[in-house]
């Protein structure tokens, strides 16, 4: 392997080394959007949540404020 002037014995790595770190980072950035994509759906689901017990929880005190 040559190797150019001045060129440092760290920065030098195979090309199989630099395909599968390319490979590494490219699988990290999918499972970081999927992730990111599952926080969405879950503050959305949440506020849903959210939403969905207030609504159940005034519809109840409707119903029941003439019986009170």
């Amino acid at each position: 392997m040559r190797r150019e002037p001045g060129e440092d014995e760290a920065h030098h790595c195979p090309a199989d080394v630099q395909r599968t770190t390319r490979h590494l980072a490219t699988m990290v950035r999918k499972v970081e959007k999927i992730l990111i994509c599952n926080e969405t759906i879950l503050a959305i689901v949440r506020k849903m949540f959210e939403i969905g017990i207030f609504s159940l929880f005034f519809s109840f005190h409707r119903a029941a404020a003439p019986i009170l």
